[in-house]
């Protein structure tokens, strides 16, 4: 029998590469769900859609803290497999200066979103509730070895949630809430915890769209600190890629309760931008830097060990990561994010 999905945030970037994957390499029935803010492309969500019959899909604009009476009827009738939860506030320069959207959405939007499940959708074999490594806290960096000197490098899924921004704390919030929902109530859940994604169809506020948009126009770029600050890379491929993998395996080596670290490749920021200028071509000394600003609070590093995750569905290699990079950074200068319409077709 056909497998039902509920995508939540399914016009985003992340939600929209598993929405791509979903409909190119499976039959699943697809339930699309996304509020449609800002960073959402609703325009790209729909052109996938284009070519699929329209009794295999069902989308819906709606808020998850707010669900409506429709929403919830319709719903009603539908028998729901598996959720994937990607809907989420996720910039933290704009939890900072505001954090009430990021309390509303990634807070209350899950709690909302894991009450209406549990009490109507018994059939529900796993809630795949997508988290985020910040919710450690910051790692050791080399590079700030005093400020850092009493962290760990990589965070293994059984350590300790130290989030710091409003955004890492809104996440960190949601998973407690799931876990609880799965203690108290045998609510079936996993929850995967990813590094940073790169990919086509990021919003420009993102750090790599955003480097290259101003290089290409010859703009400044805010470079926080020295760009020593460490992060681990990884594309939205291989998380949509892993998150099917462990769909495949649930029930059999993968367990309700599991929680599992998505890892790619560390990089500092300075190191990231040379290797977008590298593959653009462009001399460093050719870039205009404005490093008089740096986040408040700003997290040094993030790690994570994801050793648990690739037993499972094998390793991310250098090569593939190497080729989908460059992939990425390709496709931002061919197609500026603000200046040119993005042709999906």
């Amino acid at each position: 029998m056909t497998k039902t999905i509920l995508i939540t945030g399914a016009a985003g970037f992340i939600g929209s590469e598993f929405l791509r994957q979903t409909l190119e390499n499976t039959d699943y029935n697809v339930i699309a769900l996304d509020c449609i803010t800002y960073a959402s492309d609703e325009g790209y969500m729909w052109r996938l859609f284009k070519d699929i019959p329209k009794e295999r899909y069902d989308v819906s604009q709606q808020r998850l803290e707010n669900l409506s009476p429709y929403w919830v009827k319709k719903l009603n009738l539908q028998n729901i497999d598996y959720v994937y939860h990607f809907a989420a506030e996720s910039h933290v320069d704009n939890s900072n200066a505001n954090g009430k959207p990021f309390i509303d959405s990634n807070i209350l939007g899950t709690y909302s979103l894991v009450e209406y499940l549990r009490k109507n959708h018994p059939e529900l074999k796993c809630f795949f509730h997508v988290s985020t490594d910040e919710v450690y806290g910051p790692s050791f960096n080399p590079n700030y070895a005093d400020e850092t000197f009493n962290l760990i490098s990589h965070y293994k899924e059984t350590d300790r949630l130290a989030p710091t921004s409003y955004y890492a704390v809104s996440k960190a919030s949601a998973e407690m809430i799931v876990q609880s929902a799965g203690k108290v109530h045998g609510f079936p859940y996993v929850i995967t915890r990813c590094a940073n994604n790169f990919g086509n169809t990021q919003h420009n506020e993102k750090l790599i769209p955003k480097f290259i948009e101003k290089v290409v126009r010859g703009e400044s770029f805010p470079l926080y600190g020295k760009g020593e600050q460490i992060r681990e890379w990884v594309s939205s491929t291989r998380h949509c890629e892993c998150l099917f993998a462990l769909t495949e395996l649930f029930g059999v080596e993968v367990n309700s309760g599991d929680i599992y670290n998505i890892g790619g490749y560390a990089l500092t920021n300075k190191e990231l931008m040379d290797k977008i200028l590298g593959i653009l071509e462009i001399s460093i000394n050719d870039v205009k830097f404005d490093s008089t600003f740096d986040r408040p609070g700003h997290d040094l590093a993030y790690g994570i060990d994801s050793s648990k995750l690739d037993t499972l569905v094998g390793e991310y290699t250098m090569e593939t990561f190497e080729k989908e990079f460059r992939n990425t950074v390709l496709y931002y200068q061919d197609k500026d994010p603000i200046t040119e319409l993005i042709d999906y077709e």
